[in-house]
């Protein structure tokens, strides 16, 4: 498992490239266009939903999930703790935005 330092500074000290390499770079320099203020959080989450789909598919062996020495325990983290709660409660915001008679009380 590739946490390189106590904190995983996303794959810095990793010294070889892996199947994860292109993910991790698309993962972070999202995060770093939705913190900029460069993308709004609904195309921040459409491109982020694809990164989480695209590291389910290359966790995914012989039919089995599988965490192994090149898999990025960061994005894991991410994806599994945070990510999921906060594209849930986007979900709801937009959806409540686009229909706003329906938010009584």
């Amino acid at each position: 498992m590739s946490f390189d330092h106590l904190l995983d500074l996303f794959g810095k000290f990793r010294k070889k490239r892996n199947r994860f390499t292109n993910l991790e770079r698309k993962a972070t320099d999202l995060m770093a266009s939705f913190f900029n203020g460069s993308i709004t959080s609904k195309e921040f989450a459409m491109a982020f939903e694809e990164v989480r789909k695209n590291y389910l598919e290359l966790t995914n062996v012989n039919g089995q999930p599988t965490i192994d020495q090149d898999t990025p325990l960061w994005l894991n983290s991410l994806l599994g703790l945070h990510y999921v709660d906060w594209y849930r409660v986007q979900q709801m915001k937009w959806y409540y935005e686009e229909h706003p008679d329906e938010l009584v009380g």
